[in-house]
């Protein structure tokens, strides 16, 4: 795995000390949720801790109704702050 954001690697810590049976579950995203991420966080976290498609993460965080849908700037933004970091 590259080295994660430090926001990123708080997540993925925070979901392997849930010890979740799924990641993909609504008790991982009530989580997220209260540790206050968005929807571009949980889709970050999940594809780069966990390898899940980032499309089917971003979709099921969104699904759930937990998290409200975010600006295209906002998204684009957060993905190239958590996907591009440490890059040289």
């Amino acid at each position: 795995m590259n080295k994660l954001h430090p926001k990123i690697e708080g997540f993925y810590n925070t979901i392997l000390n849930l010890k979740a049976e799924k990641i993909l579950s609504h008790e991982v995203l009530q989580l997220l949720h209260d540790k206050e991420a968005t929807a571009t966080e949980v889709s970050c976290v999940l594809h780069m801790g966990f390898d899940i498609d980032v499309d089917e993460a971003y979709m099921f965080a969104i699904s759930s109704k937990l998290f409200p849908r975010e600006e295209i700037n906002e998204i684009v933004y957060q993905t190239f702050l958590y996907f591009y970091y440490g890059a040289d």
